[in-house]
């Protein structure tokens, strides 16, 4: 139910059950979770071309820190690193 323009939008989440949109949840998307998702997925034979790593893709690029597209570079902020979560402030100390 998310659509692209959702923080959470391609994450993956430590979640036991497939969360819904607007439902409460016990884990949010991070980063962490989605590049072990992804690995399976490789492991698994799943195509880089594949929607479901294109947007995993997309999630992991919004955890990155650089400036959006035709924005302006803070040099504070946007070193290249990356955090746990864009929809998950309090984990991102």
């Amino acid at each position: 139910g998310w659509a692209e323009g959702d923080a959470a939008f391609g994450g993956w989440s430590y979640a036991g059950a497939s969360p819904r949109k607007g439902e409460p949840a016990p884990f949010e998307a991070d980063l962490s979770s989605t590049l072990f998702a992804l690995g399976a997925l490789r492991l698994a034979g799943v195509p880089a071309d594949d929607v479901r790593i294109q947007r995993a893709r997309a999630f992991v690029e919004r955890c990155q820190n650089l400036p959006l597209e035709g924005e302006p570079s803070d040099p504070a902020r946007d070193d290249g690193g990356f955090f746990l979560s864009p929809s998950v402030a309090l984990q991102d100390k």
